[in-house]
């Protein structure tokens, strides 16, 4: 994945003040990053390939250098793992591994991309993006819902109050 195609970031945000250009780049967009995908899938299994290749050859040139020695599987095993070409190409193979799972990532963040697009649709439709028709001075509600619990409260103490009277009365009498 080169750095032009590392635009992941740009490519899966949404601008919710443009829906109708964010719809018409989304299908391209998608496209870009399946075919990334598919390249990178195809990277994966041709460096796979070549590591099944190279530990062939490790295997191979150990038992012949070896033929006289007895050895057993786990020997082969570990001079495998420990050969510089085997390990050079399990780093090539775990790269391109990262590159193709990013890719599918970006695809599947691309599918909720789509699913969020369709649901702003759905919202500006329904005129959920519309501004008030006069503005909101939000010091004053604050201010209304001020007293409004003040008064709850002073109308609690009064209801408390009350009550504690009569239960006096009721215990004088």
């Amino acid at each position: 994945m080169s750095e032009e195609n590392n635009s992941y970031e740009q490519d899966v945000s949404i601008d919710p003040n443009s829906l109708e250009v964010e719809w018409t780049k989304q299908s391209k967009i998608y496209m870009k990053w399946a075919k990334l995908a598919s390249m990178a899938d195809k990277k994966v299994k041709d460096f796979k390939e070549k590591l099944e290749f190279i530990d062939a050859q490790i295997d191979k040139d150990y038992r012949t250098k070896n033929s006289g020695i007895k050895f057993t599987e786990a020997m082969v095993k570990a001079a495998i793992i420990e050969h510089e070409d085997h390990k050079k190409a399990i780093e090539d193979f775990n790269n391109a591994l990262y590159q193709y799972n990013m890719c599918s990532n970006v695809v599947r963040s691309l599918d909720h991309k789509k699913s969020a697009l369709e649901n702003l649709v759905k919202l500006w439709q329904g005129s959920y993006f519309a501004g008030p028709k006069e503005p909101r001075d939000l010091s004053k509600v604050m201010n209304m819902q001020e007293k409004w619990q003040e008064r709850t409260e002073e109308k609690r103490e009064e209801v408390s109050n009350d009550i504690k009277t009569r239960r006096r009365r009721r215990t004088v009498e």
